[in-house]
């Protein structure tokens, strides 16, 4: 096992992930997020690994699949919370907010986007105020 070159692929995979999903193609990015997770769990690197989650249920809420998508983002939510990663537990619950939303059983919706909302209250940058952003408008049609 070529370390350096597997922590390259890993990366590389998710990347190509979020460029298929992009450019239309989720079903092609469940295959990339799926290799990248395998090869990030055989790595040990657990946030990676839920990142490729975080993509996967991506593209199946993308490809209307929703309770896919919901357990994926699940499985993330559970390691960003556990390693602490602020920043990943926020985006994770959004991203499980907005699955459960296009569910036929949008429990917990709310609950998701305020605990988020809250998460990314110490954060100050361009992409926290998109995020919030995204967050506050969707509350705002759910209401």
């Amino acid at each position: 096992m070529d370390l350096n070159s597997d922590v390259a692929e890993g990366h590389w995979l998710t990347q190509l992930g979020h460029a298929q999903r992009a450019a239309g193609r989720p079903a092609d990015a469940l295959v990339s997020y799926h290799r990248a997770a395998v090869l990030q769990r055989r790595l040990g690197d657990r946030s990676r690994e839920a990142l490729a989650w975080d993509g996967t249920g991506q593209a199946y809420l993308e490809l209307g699949r929703a309770q896919e998508a919901s357990d994926f983002h699940r499985r993330a939510l559970a390691v960003h919370r556990e390693l602490g990663d602020r920043w990943q537990h926020a985006v994770a619950l959004c991203c499980l907010a907005d699955a459960l939303d296009a569910s036929d059983a949008p429990s917990d919706v709310q609950q998701y986007r305020r605990e988020a909302l809250t998460l990314l209250d110490d954060f100050t940058d361009p992409g926290a105020l998109r995020l919030r952003e995204r967050i506050t408008n969707a509350r705002g049609e759910d209401a």
